[in-house]
């Protein structure tokens, strides 16, 4: 399980400092059911890789540049929790960001098949500027 999370990680982390989700992309399952995100809701189901996908194009249109640290990995059989530090700018260089996150990724066959993201306080203007 911990080489799978690496690769995933590794996939979403390159994503997060550039906009680059192509090897993220990949790994998403056919299966993907589970999708959570504080600011778009929780959505099971088709829906769930329909919003998966809707918030990668978010971030490939305007990209966030953070880099991480203080990295702690959990794993059980199907699922993996990423807590750690990021600093940065999201929303192409617009805002600054500094904070707590973390994130599930569920397994299926070595695919990401659910993602869950939580991170900390965020301006709320950030997300009217769009």
């Amino acid at each position: 399980m911990k080489k799978i999370t690496q690769i995933a990680l590794n996939a979403w982390q390159a994503g997060e400092s550039d906009g680059n989700y192509i090897e993220f992309i990949e790994l998403l399952s056919t299966d993907f059911d589970l999708f959570s995100q504080p600011l778009m809701g929780k959505f099971t189901g088709k829906e769930a890789l329909i919003k998966m996908k809707e918030l990668i194009s978010e971030r490939q249109e305007n990209p966030n540049s953070l880099t991480f640290s203080n990295l702690v990995i959990t794993t059980d059989e199907s699922y993996s929790a990423v807590s750690f530090d990021s600093k940065g700018t999201v929303m192409s260089g617009r805002y600054p960001y500094e904070g707590y996150n973390s994130i599930q990724f569920k397994f299926t066959n070595d695919k990401v098949s659910g993602f869950r993201e939580y991170f900390g306080f965020v301006d709320p203007e950030m997300f009217n500027a769009k």
